[in-house]
């Protein structure tokens, strides 16, 4: 699980008057507001329509919040994420999901 200073709900998400930017990739699509908190705070959703049993939408999102948690020294802050998963994402994706999610933060300007 993420700290809680980096987390965020998907209302709180949809309260943010800026405008906002959509990236997407095979597994994932990622949307960013800008904030004026000075940390990056994300919202993670996995629909039900995905799949209908809930351990499996569960492993997906605890699989993208490990991805992010190794990766959250390099992300720029000022900005909600929320990402929204394509596909349930099983272990052996996470090599993938690494990579997809290190090249979406690079396009939309979060990482170095």
């Amino acid at each position: 699980m993420l700290p809680k200073k980096f987390r965020t709900t998907v209302p709180g998400f949809a309260l943010n008057s800026e405008s906002s930017k959509s990236y997407s990739a095979s597994l994932l699509n990622v949307v960013v507001k800008k904030s004026n908190i000075s940390l990056p705070q994300f919202v993670i959703v996995v629909p039900k329509r995905l799949d209908k049993r809930a351990t499996l939408r569960h492993l997906t999102k605890r699989i993208i919040v490990e991805v992010l948690r190794v990766n959250l020294s390099k992300i720029k802050g000022g900005v909600d994420i929320l990402i929204k998963a394509k596909k349930i994402i099983r272990k052996e994706d996470r090599v993938l999901l690494r990579q997809e999610l290190s090249n979406l933060f690079k396009k939309s300007g979060l990482s170095n």
